[in-house]
């Protein structure tokens, strides 16, 4: 195993996000609330439109993606930026491919919002449809997306609340879910769900800032092999002239009891 000496720490530093050029990774643009099949469901992502509540009064009455409420307002769009970030671990000063404190990875986003009569409520799960770049850049090992595709990179469903013995329960704690009756005698239930990329095997699971200056990681890669190996990621993501989208699309299905 290669050692680094302190020759090699002197190193010039490769701060990553000027190295890959994607500082803004993933946008939200628009959103869209519509019932289904008597299913609620709330995208994120596309054009904006509401149609006509049918077979279910369920309703969204707050939705947010991270700090950002989304208002669905018929007249208008809603942008959410820097979503997701792909750049250096945050605080990451040491070593060679370092971090250089304007922008840092952003990894995880939370979903939470307040459903209104949720007595009507037997699951909710949801759908995360990528960006190309970022399938392509998952199919060559950069990134691990498996949570929310399969092995034909087709979008898979994800359950954030289902039905055990006639209760509701929150699929990532396994706690039971209890919803609460308001002064106009509706029921609410309050949910959460986190949405986590992953960087994927080429990049031993870490951040590349992380994995490159780590002994037992990829400390005996070059210089120069670091660089392209960024540059190669930061095309696939943005392709060869910046011309592939950055939009991700997530879809928030709320299924009655009665489907």
């Amino acid at each position: 195993m290669a050692k680094l000496t302190r020759k090699q720490y002197t190193r010039k530093h490769l701060f990553m996000g000027a190295v890959i050029l994607v500082a803004v990774i993933l946008l939200v643009t628009g959103i869209a609330i519509w019932l289904l099949l008597g299913s609620l469901s709330q995208t994120v992502g596309g054009s904006l439109k509401v149609s006509s509540v049918v077979a279910t009064p369920m309703s969204f009455s707050e939705f947010y993606v991270g700090d950002e409420k989304l208002t669905g307002a018929p007249d208008g769009t809603q942008e959410l930026k820097d979503v997701f970030i792909f750049d250096s671990a945050q605080n990451d000063r040491k070593g060679r491919v370092t971090c250089d404190g304007k922008s840092w990875e952003k990894m995880a986003v939370t979903v939470r919002g307040k459903l209104n009569y949720a007595d009507y409520l037997s699951g909710m799960s949801y759908i995360l449809e990528l960006p190309e770049g970022v399938i392509e850049a998952a199919k060559e090992g950069y990134l691990d997306i498996s949570n929310y595709y399969n092995e034909k990179w087709e979008p898979k469903s994800v359950d954030v609340i289902v039905t055990e013995n006639d209760k509701l329960k929150d699929v990532a704690s396994g706690r039971e879910l209890v919803k609460r009756m308001g002064s106009d005698n509706i029921f609410y239930l309050d949910f959460e769900f986190t949405i986590r990329l992953k960087w994927g095997e080429q990049f031993g699971g870490k951040n590349p800032s992380v994995y490159y200056d780590e002994l037992d990681g990829g400390a005996d890669v070059p210089d120069e092999e670091v660089m392209e190996i960024l540059k190669h990621f930061a095309q696939l993501i943005n392709g060869q002239s910046n011309e592939r989208s950055k939009s991700f699309t997530l879809t928030v299905t709320a299924t009655p009891n009665n489907q």
